[in-house]
């Protein structure tokens, strides 16, 4: 019987991130990069092909599909607050303890995707409800 616990694939995706941000957080201790993130992309993600990064979603609302099969790149999403009890806390008050933790984000480069539909035939086909649509907002 094997005695090893299987790791899921979003904690080994988790890993694979935590050991590509020891590999540039010397470049944001220094003040190359602003963030983790940043210098993941632009010294690991980036290159000749790859030189736009977003979410599917993004990519989506822009026009353009993901293909089939692709692997996103990983970086690090907003960290999140969530509700975790004390092991050792007695007392109600500290039975929750408010810790961050930070969750994956999957982006997908320029390269993994095609033009569906071009953001402005998408536009086109929205039907005008309101004036305030067709209007631009003044800027003062």
């Amino acid at each position: 019987m094997d005695t090893q616990l299987k790791k899921r694939p979003i904690d080994e995706a988790r890993e694979r991130l935590k050991i590509l941000s020891l590999e540039v957080a010397d470049l944001v201790e220094d003040g190359t990069f602003y963030s983790i993130n940043d210098a993941i992309v632009e010294t690991l993600y980036k290159d000749d092909t790859n030189r736009m990064f977003k979410s599917y979603g993004q990519w989506k609302k822009e026009g353009y599909q993901v293909r089939k099969g692709e692997r996103a790149f990983l970086l690090w999403a907003r960290p999140k607050q969530i509700q975790r009890p004390l092991a050792d806390s007695t007392a109600k008050e500290e039975l929750e303890d408010m810790i961050k933790y930070f969750p994956l984000a999957y982006l997908f480069s320029n390269a993994q995707v095609d033009q569906v539909n071009p953001p402005d035939a998408q536009e086109a086909q929205k039907p005008i409800n309101d004036v305030t649509q067709v209007l631009e907002p003044l800027e003062y």
